[in-house]
């Protein structure tokens, strides 16, 4: 995992280690799911700008420089084809507005998922109000450690509540069976999974779309805020990095227990059990004797996977809607087409 603020200004260096620019941009093919990086924009001598091809001539990257697998002289430059756009240009430091043409936010990073040594792919955004907040964590702690905890907070975390269960796995427990019962079995639950499958269509028979959504965002957070405090009480320390990157895992277990990026399918015990899985991964690596250096790139290959099969599910359930309403509109012409040939037989 990258991001391409991390990219932006490395110099970018030939086969035989000559430095021939600076990264300016990337560009993406904006037909995929999660796009590819198909081109480097870099700036060569005398700020003079220069596109190549990604995937033919970029052999390795990382934070710190991009090095070519040809010579200076073997490059040839290319051009951003109409189905491509460079993301520094046209999506960093942009507002991000809703269906209803409101601003949100504002991107401040993009991040980047690494599929092999030299392939990059465009996973998300992030956003500024992330951004404004680490920075006045920052400010606020000066990068300082948040330690000496007290003993009863952190020894909670070891007290057990039904046999050997610690006290925290019966809350989760428990909170999970109560949303499950709130998301199926009352109305405002049933408005949480309708506005997730189709907001425009929950507007147009009276749901309250734009509350739901906020009342979604602020259960995130106090979930988010009860997730933070068993962080601490287990750790018994917090850092300023703490929690950086759990969102893709969050993602990743949520896709994986059977959410639909798209909204309205899947169900909280589904990515419960996710969860789980996802948790499970660092202490497999351990156990089968590799390092837990793996852990990221395990879990963007297990997010990009499921997310390419729901396209691919979402894909095909839209055609086979189409061809049902066909087959409906041929059956409902067949009928009234064969009774007027009949009278016109008659005449």
């Amino acid at each position: 995992m990258i991001y391409l603020s991390q990219l932006l200004g490395n110099p970018v260096l030939d086969a035989n280690g000559e430095r021939i620019g600076v990264v300016n941009d990337l560009g993406i093919a904006t037909r995929e799911v999660f796009p590819r990086v198909t081109s480097l924009a870099f700036q060569g001598p005398g700020k003079t700008p220069f596109m190549i091809s990604w995937r033919k001539y970029v052999e390795t990257f990382d934070e710190t420089e991009v090095r070519l697998a040809v010579p200076a002289t073997d490059i040839r430059f290319s051009y951003l084809q109409p189905d491509e756009v460079l993301i520094a240009r046209d999506l960093l430091n942009k507002q991000i507005v809703d269906t209803r043409g409101m601003r949100v936010v504002r991107v401040n990073d993009l991040k980047l998922s690494d599929t092999s040594s030299s392939q990059l792919r465009l996973l998300g955004a992030e956003v500024g109000v992330r951004g404004i907040l680490r920075g006045l964590i920052y400010l606020y702690t000066n990068g300082a450690w948040v330690e000496n905890l007290p003993k009863s907070f952190k020894d909670f975390a070891s007290v057990n509540l039904i046999g050997s269960v610690s006290v925290y796995y019966c809350c989760i427990i428990a909170l999970v069976i109560v949303i499950h019962l709130v998301l199926t079995r009352t109305r405002q639950g049933r408005y949480f999974v309708a506005v997730g499958d189709n907001a425009q269509g929950a507007t147009l028979v009276g749901l309250p779309t734009f509350k739901t959504k906020m009342l979604a965002y602020v259960i995130c957070a106090v979930m988010a805020s009860i997730g933070g405090v068993i962080f601490c009480s287990r750790i018994g320390f917090v850092t300023p990095m703490s929690g950086n990157g759990y969102e893709m895992k969050a993602i990743a277990a949520c896709v994986l227990g059977g959410i639909s990026l798209a909204g309205g399918v899947g169900s909280v015990i589904g990515s419960a059990i996710g969860a789980v899985i996802m948790s499970s991964i660092s202490y497999l690596l351990v156990f089968m004797g590799f390092s837990s250096n793996y852990d990221n790139a395990i879990t963007g290959i297990i997010l990009l996977v499921i997310v390419v099969i729901d396209a691919v599910i979402q894909h095909r359930s839209l055609v086979k809607n189409k061809h049902d309403r066909l087959l409906a509109r041929v059956s409902q012409d067949a009928p009234a087409s064969s009774v007027q040939a009949e009278k016109g037989g008659e005449a």
